[in-house]
């Protein structure tokens, strides 16, 4: 494929902002793994040199997009003429690289190789937007905006204001307690009960979980705590399905447990957290259209996940960031689904895992951003619309509010994203925006 490579640099005082018009029609974007892979290849090679990693703009990643869009569309590579008075105001330096036909692993490398283009990478610039498109004959076009800002070029976003919530105890456990008892009336059918001292076992139920309309809860190893024994005892379940080996729930509080069920207890437990998670696939799920596929090894983006998993009907399997593990693949070779969808960039799941899924199905698409915060968004867009929903909230940072968060958000067909610490990262702000929630409830 023919490649090619230009560049621009501007260094000027501060330029009005112009409206960004709609980019013409073209033959579709790249996933935001592209984006992603070339971020992280860029500030690489400025760390390589001893400087500072370039912050992602989203005002200036829709600048870099729609540039990208216009050159694909016109199927040829030139620079956008009106790019720094396109930027957002405020900056004291501007440059722009463009570039056409190169492997989206390779393209940063051939910048690097250009004097020019090399200069714009390492130069005297603190934010980036990355724009990629490809033609209606597959040829892929790349944009770069780089500018130096002493403040954040991205608008604030304002908040919705909507009613808000919270959910939340004195810890994990008696906050699963409280989530439960908002949500679900005596006598359900099952209840899960999952180590509150790690994520994969919850998280691997969260999704039959809300299918069946039932609550996951936390206990300790040994000893039930109080507020879930109290939960117990209110809710009446039918039956407990307990989560994991001895090793995570000991046999001792298995017997505790049996006490609370009206019709008996189960274990579901593999030698490993991948074995787990496929067992309890295997227990619930006949059959399922798609899979979503998670990091064993993290747990922001199966927790975005546990509601639209829910309200498709669909299990979610855990693999490592390089490896479909045996346990999986069996669960994905029973359940055959036509889509199988992976949650997170490269750096969780990698395309060697990509490769394996298409033997079961060629339909493997990505949910990836470029963190947990825009994943997160990524994932509830690709499910839930249309204004007045309830979303959820919960910690980007720690997993034990929202594992028992996830089932019922999913029986009310509602999002649950990702918040970090005290604050709202732009890509939640903006999804909240979009969504329109009539009410937002706080997990923790």
């Amino acid at each position: 494929m023919k490649k090619s490579l230009s560049v621009s640099l501007v260094m000027s005082l501060v330029i009005g902002l112009l409206a960004l018009g709609a980019a013409p029609a073209y033959a579709y974007t790249a996933p935001n793994t592209d984006i992603q892979k070339i971020l992280t290849d860029t500030n690489n090679a400025r760390k390589a040199n001893g400087l500072s990693p370039l912050i992602l703009s989203s005002s200036l990643t829709e600048l870099a997009q729609d540039w990208s869009a216009t050159q694909a569309s016109e199927n040829r590579m030139y620079h956008n003429p009106s790019y720094s008075r396109e930027m957002p105001s405020g900056w004291s330096r501007a440059a722009e690289n463009v570039a056409y036909g190169y492997a989206v692993n390779a393209v940063v490398n051939g910048w690097m190789n250009s004097a020019g283009h090399k200069a714009n990478i390492l130069g005297s610039f603190n934010y980036i937007g990355i724009g990629v498109a490809y033609s209606s004959n597959g040829r892929p076009y790349y944009t770069q905006n780089f500018g130096r800002y002493s403040s954040n070029p991205d608008p604030a976003v304002p908040i919705p204001a909507v009613p808000t919530e919270r959910l939340s105890g004195a810890d994990r456990y008696e906050t699963a307690a409280r989530i439960s008892q908002a949500n679900f009336a005596p006598g359900v059918s099952t209840v899960y009960i999952a180590s509150g001292e790690n994520f994969p076992d919850a998280l691997a139920a969260g999704a039959a979980a809300g299918a069946g309309d039932n609550p996951v809860l936390l206990t300790a190893k040994n000893s039930l705590p109080s507020s879930i024994a109290t939960e117990l005892k209110r809710l009446k379940p039918q039956k407990i399905i307990i989560l994991g080996g001895t090793g995570v729930i000991s046999s001792t509080l298995e017997k505790t447990l049996s006490s609370y069920s009206t019709s008996g207890i189960q274990r579901i437990a593999g030698i490993d957290r991948y074995e787990t998670a496929a067992l309890v696939s295997e227990d619930y799920f006949a059959t399922a259209a798609t899979v979503y596929l998670a990091s064993g090894a993290n747990f922001p983006d199966a927790l975005s996940a546990v509601p639209v998993a829910s309200v498709e009907e669909s299990p979610i399997l855990l693999v490592q960031q390089n490896a479909i593990p045996q346990a999986a693949l069996k669960e994905l070779q029973r359940l055959k689904p036509a889509s199988i969808v992976l949650l997170g960039g490269d750096a969780t799941i990698s395309g060697a895992v990509a490769t394996k899924a298409r033997t079961i199905t060629p339909n493997v698409t990505r949910l990836g951003g470029v963190d947990r915060y825009e994943t997160s968004s990524l994932i509830s867009k690709s499910e839930f619309s249309g204004a007045g929903k309830t979303v959820y909230i919960t910690s980007g940072q720690n997993f034990p509010d929202a594992l028992s968060g996830g089932a019922p958000a999913g029986i009310k067909n509602s999002p649950v994203l990702l918040v970090q610490g005290n604050s709202l990262p732009q890509a939640t702000l903006l999804e909240l925006k979009r969504l329109k929630p009539s009410k937002v409830i706080a997990l923790g």
